[in-house]
């Protein structure tokens, strides 16, 4: 079986690209604060953190295996529709490999990628880089809770081995409410909805606060990643208190609060996140 990648969402098939080998670093590499202390031999480190992933594809390409009379313009067709693909400019976008399902990489085109032609066919080497995040994703997830008072609990799991950054949309619970009784803990429209009023969720015992009152078609939003909080799509920040945990790995207790337990309607998306 060939091994190929996908990038962008464009299998390397696609090309008549097929993988040799992918050399990688088996963590990213570390990016140190460092300074000198008078006195002091040496130097004192008090911080080191992941910087960047460098993956290098070595890569052999000829004519898609699909039958196709393999021929120097249809070449050169593939490797320029390739090289648009790759183009660095776009930002970063998701790198996958056919033998990791499950697993993939946010990156970019780094440096100079080469190939050599031999006529029909040749090898090269792309490298990419991958540095917000420089660690593997699992496949997005979406978690929904639906609280039916202030104090309920759920244990949130998490297969990953680093800390998982959060998107929280939150709503008060009477909006999923239907004439007739929906999904259980969802509520029915007879029941009484009001307001959810300082609303509080501890993640790993940290506190995420949001004050004032959530009306039933309201809907902020908070990402622990990107450090916003919104609205209704407008900045709420000048209405937050709180933190932006994330979720442990293998995960943690979560526990909703709120003043008037009435509830709330919670759905958590995540990509788990490895070394």
């Amino acid at each position: 079986m060939t091994v190929g990648f996908t990038y962008g969402g464009v299998h390397s098939d696609t090309f008549g690209v097929y993988l040799r080998s992918k050399p990688m670093g088996l963590v990213p590499q570390p990016r140190s604060t460092e300074f000198t202390i008078p006195g002091r031999p040496g130097l004192f480190v008090p911080n080191t953190e992941a910087g960047v992933r460098t993956i290098k594809l070595q890569i052999d390409y000829t004519n898609k295996e699909d039958g196709q009379a393999a021929t120097s313009a249809s070449i050169n067709a593939n490797l320029e529709a390739l090289a648009a693909l790759l183009d660095p400019e776009k930002g970063d976008r998701e790198l996958k490999f056919d033998d990791r399902p499950g697993r993939r990489l946010m990156a970019r085109l780094e440096g100079e990628s080469e190939v050599a032609r031999q006529v029909l066919h040749g090898q090269g080497e792309i490298t990419m880089r991958a540095a917000a995040p420089p660690y593997w994703l699992g496949d997005p997830r979406t978690v929904v809770w639906s609280t039916l008072g202030s104090g309920d609990s759920m244990y949130l799991t998490s297969a990953g081995t680093k800390e998982t950054p959060l998107k929280i949309t939150v709503q008060a619970r009477g909006v999923a409410a239907e004439p007739a009784a929906a999904s259980p803990g969802l509520g029915t429209a007879s029941e009484p909805f009001g307001p959810l009023t300082d609303w509080n969720l501890t993640v790993a015992v940290k506190p995420v606060v949001f004050v004032g009152s959530l009306t039933l078609t309201d809907e902020r939003v908070i990402d622990t990643g990107a450090l916003t909080v919104t609205l209704n799509g407008q900045n709420a920040l000048h209405r937050w208190t709180g933190g932006f945990p994330k979720l442990p790995a293998g995960g943690a207790t979560l526990i909703q609060t709120d003043r008037f337990e009435s509830g709330a309607v919670m759905t958590f998306d995540l990509s788990d996140r490895f070394t």
